[in-house]
């Protein structure tokens, strides 16, 4: 008997704005103790900001106007 779980360990969600700005979340509750365990980005139109929450590394990208 296969048993169904209590809680969402798995989701995709896209959020439009009313400014057509769009956001995004992408859980995965079995990456647990893989290298992209915890990661945030956040892609604009002047550049991006990228996080990994594990190893305390940020990035930031400038794009060229």
């Amino acid at each position: 008997m296969v048993q169904v779980p209590d809680i969402i360990d798995n989701a995709y969600v896209i959020v439009e704005f009313d400014n057509g700005s769009r956001g995004m979340l992408d859980l995965c509750m079995f990456a647990e103790g893989s290298k992209n365990e915890q990661e945030i980005s956040v892609v604009g139109d002047i550049g991006k900001v990228f996080m990994h929450a594990h190893i305390c590394f940020s990035f930031i990208h400038a794009r060229e106007c």
